[in-house]
């Protein structure tokens, strides 16, 4: 063999043993790559992913209105107190302890002095014979602010009349002064049923 025929043969598995290696550095680059990167992530499903939910703004109400809705309220509680009876209460004159809760002591003993729950008359046996029983529903409330701590409350409501005989409603009107006493508003006092119509129509409420 002469010299250039021994160049050529030793050449060529130079050459291939070059295409060898090249190909084997291009093939493992990758996973080197992809080994340092770690593990792949895992898909996600849709159903999989939770919506963040953003909570709602808490509502703030004006102390102002606040206060003004709380003895509203008072006066609408006390009304239903007062005017509520039924066959099936204990005594005919239920509002005498149903009107406590709602109202300042000095009023309450002014208010119930002299009244005798139990004395109901020729009503009692005229409502038992009748299943009837009375109650308001309310139309409209007006609320003045006479100082820091009185106000009156006009109430309009329909006292409602049911008995085995149907249902009849009736207009009516209340009206009372709500004072803070403590921590609490309470009722001090009561007014005509005029007296609380005529605030009505004075501030424009009609029904």
């Amino acid at each position: 063999m002469n010299v250039k025929t021994s160049l050529i043969v030793i050449g060529i598995p130079a050459a291939i043993i070059a295409i060898i290696v090249a190909a084997f550095l291009v093939s493992s680059g990758p996973e080197a790559d992809e080994d340092d990167a770690g593990p792949a992530p895992t898909p996600i499903s849709e159903g999989d992913v939770e919506e963040e939910s953003t909570p709602a703004p808490e509502e703030t109400q004006d102390p102002a209105s606040a206060e003004e809705d709380a003895v509203q309220e008072v006066g609408k509680d006390f009304t239903r107190a007062y005017v509520s009876l039924s066959y099936e209460d204990d005594s005919p004159n239920p509002w005498v302890d149903a009107i406590k809760e709602f109202s300042t002591s000095k009023f309450y003993d002014s208010r119930t002095k002299g009244v005798d729950p139990d004395d109901g008359g020729t009503m009692v046996s005229e409502m038992e014979r009748r299943h009837m029983s009375e109650f308001p529903e309310f139309d409209n409330t007006y609320v003045q602010k006479d100082d820091a701590k009185t106000y009156r409350v006009y109430v309009q409501y329909q006292l409602v009349n049911e008995s085995d005989g149907g249902r009849f409603l009736t207009g009516d009107f209340s009206v009372v002064t709500v004072v803070k006493s403590g921590d609490k508003w309470l009722v001090d006092g009561e007014g005509k049923s005029e007296e609380a119509q005529k605030g009505f129509f004075d501030q424009g409420h009609h029904h």
